[in-house]
């Protein structure tokens, strides 16, 4: 098994920043393939995060899987 792991995706975040959850819609093991960025948070998703008063980021995160987790992000793409 590889010890790197990578995902491309849309965190959720709070008006003060934190993360509320993390959609990984590119996953893999090793080194992180080659990717045109892609926005995912478009208008549409936009205007759902408005009403629920929450924010949307595009995250991308490379991390080693024998060490513990750094943050949320890193705990969601465990």
């Amino acid at each position: 098994m590889s010890e790197k792991a990578f995902g491309y995706g849309v965190a959720t975040l709070a008006a003060d920043g934190v993360v509320l959850d993390v959609t990984f819609h590119t996953l893999g093991l090793g080194a992180p393939v080659a990717k045109t960025e892609r926005d995912l948070t478009a208008p549409a998703l936009q205007s759902s995060a408005k009403i629920r008063r929450v924010k949307l980021e595009n995250v991308f995160r490379e991390i080693n899987l024998l060490e513990a987790p750094i943050d949320a992000v890193d705990a969601y793409l465990r």
